[in-house]
């Protein structure tokens, strides 16, 4: 057992999105206490999020000293077991994660914008992240039949009794990727249609933009996963799918946090 340099690699990642992620939190709850509002739907939804995400991390944390990363033929049985272990959880606590973050982003719409022919697109994205959810945890939690299968220390008991991780990959990660590219253009025609400055609406407008950037990851998730049907070093691309899942996170609850901030920007920039 032993921490690869690629975990390491890893680990940095996760440290400094930890510390951006708790800081936009604190940041959120801070702009409430100016704001003197109550808890909103949005609020709750965000720390389930973060919950989830911080379930996720401590997982790939305790993940690293498994030779994560590694090639799969410089594996022990034991470390290749535990590693598919920790992917059968980390199925679950992404979901809901990137679930709760979308829906909290839509929350927060409904509060921002009057009412319109948005709010009709908002409650539409909010049922269909919320099937989302329903849907593939349960296909993420039998693909195999026992579940055991899945990080049993043979290969061939995984293989005769698990399906292809590969399908429910693609199809997660492309309906994940059309439901985030739902909520970025969601509110930009209702910005669009604001009576305020130009500038100021491309401000706002880049705040809502934030969750292209999960869009691109989605994106690059996507590629990752058909590269991973053209090789057997299933380990080795798992660290790959393994930062690409905690981006989509880190940078959506940014983007739920950021928009709602400017409360705590204007005390510390000032007038």
């Amino acid at each position: 057992m032993a921490i690869t340099d690629r975990g390491r690699w890893l680990n940095r990642w996760m440290v400094i999105f930890t510390v951006l992620m708790t800081a936009s939190l604190a940041g959120r709850f801070w702009a409430r206490h100016v704001q003197k509002r109550r808890m909103r739907g949005d609020d709750y939804l965000v720390l389930i999020s973060f919950a989830s995400l911080m379930a996720l991390q401590i997982s790939t944390w305790i993940t690293l000293p498994y030779s994560f990363g590694a090639h799969y033929t410089d594996l022990t049985p034991e470390e290749a077991a535990f590693q598919h272990k920790i992917q059968y959880s980390s199925g679950i606590t992404w979901t809901i994660a990137t679930v709760t973050c979308k829906m909290a982003v839509l929350w927060m719409y409904i509060h921002i914008f009057p009412p319109s022919r948005a709010r009709i697109a908002i409650w539409i994205t909010m049922g269909c992240s919320a099937a989302f959810a329903v849907t593939f945890i349960p296909i993420f939690m039998t693909a195999c039949n026992p579940p055991s299968a899945a990080w049993a220390l043979d290969p061939m008991v995984m293989i005769a009794h698990c399906h292809p991780i590969q399908r429910q990959e693609f199809a997660s990660v492309s309906v994940n990727m059309a439901l985030d590219l739902a909520v970025v253009l969601i509110p930009l025609p209702v910005v669009w249609k604001l009576q305020m400055p130009t500038v100021k609406k491309l401000q706002v407008s880049f705040l809502f933009s934030l969750g292209l950037a999960v869009v691109g990851i989605s994106s690059w998730r996507i590629v990752t996963t058909v590269e991973s049907t053209k090789t057997p070093d299933w380990s080795y691309i798992l660290l790959t799918i393994g930062l690409q899942s905690h981006l989509e996170c880190w940078l959506g609850i940014l983007a739920a946090n950021l928009p709602v901030m400017n409360p705590v920007f204007s005390r510390i920039v000032g007038p």
